[in-house]
Formats: C-alpha cells, structure tokens, sequence
C-alpha cells in the first residue's frame, strides 16, 4: 500500500471495527443487520489484502489478532473467508429473527465469546499440533 494511504486506510478500518462493536450492541433490529454487514465488508477487505499478499510473496506475519510470528497463509485466507460467510448468514437472518428471550440471548452471547476466543487463538492453538524440529544429535549420544 502507498505510504500516503496507510495512515487513512487505519483510521477507516479502526472507524468500521468501531461501528461493529456499536451496531452489533445496540438493540435496534436494522442495526444488527448494519452491523453484520460492515463486519463482512470488513472481512471481505481483510481477505482480498491477505490474497494479494500472498500474491506478492510477502511473509510476514499475520498480526490480526494481536502479536504472532505465524506467517499470512492459506489458513487465514480460509478463517476470514468463513467468518464473512457467518456474518452475511447472520445478516440475512437478522431480519427475519424474533426477538430473542432472555435466556436464548445470554446462551447465544456465551457461545459468541466462545468462538471468538477460538478464532482469536486459532494460530497459537494449530501450532501445538505441528511436529517439532528435529534437533541435532550430540556428538557423545547413542541410540541404543
């Protein structure tokens, strides 16, 4: 991206992320729906920067979920690909939705959380599943 365009670009993105957060609490049904919506586009923006990335050979390391040595990778392209899907479905059935019971509420927001910790962890938890190193033997070491 052009030096010029950086700083804009973060403030439209910091903006959009805030409106989500917003619209997404606000108990208007029309706001849920925005909410959903803006978080798509925002996915959507996310994924074909993270292409285009990967286009380019870049490899560094994906910082969207705060630090990380993971390096952009077909994985993120898949996460955030899968999230604006669940956020569109969310968005089509926001309008169609009666208005959740209390109970119904609490239970949805719980697995929210849920979720959103696992997608948030994802790449610290996919790195306990990939083999360790080989290390180096030792010179005075023997397998017996």
């Amino acid at each position: 991206m052009p030096p010029a365009l950086v700083r804009p670009v973060a403030v439209t993105v910091i903006a959009g992320e805030a409106a989500v957060c917003v619209l997404l609490a606000a108990p208007a049904r029309g706001a849920t729906t925005a909410g959903l919506l803006v978080a798509a586009a925002l996915l959507a923006a996310f994924t074909v920067g993270i292409a285009a990335a990967l286009r380019r050979g870049v490899t560094a390391p994906c910082r969207c979920f705060g630090a990380s040595s993971t390096p952009l990778g077909t994985l993120h392209l898949v996460r955030n690909t899968v999230l604006c899907a669940l956020a569109l479905a969310g968005a089509l059935a926001a309008p169609t939705a009666e208005s959740a019971p209390p109970g119904g509420a609490l239970v949805a927001g719980g697995a929210g959380l849920v979720a959103g910790a696992l997608v948030t962890q994802l790449d610290h938890l996919l790195a306990l599943f990939r083999p360790l190193p080989a290390t180096p033997r030792t010179a005075g070491s023997h397998a017996h």
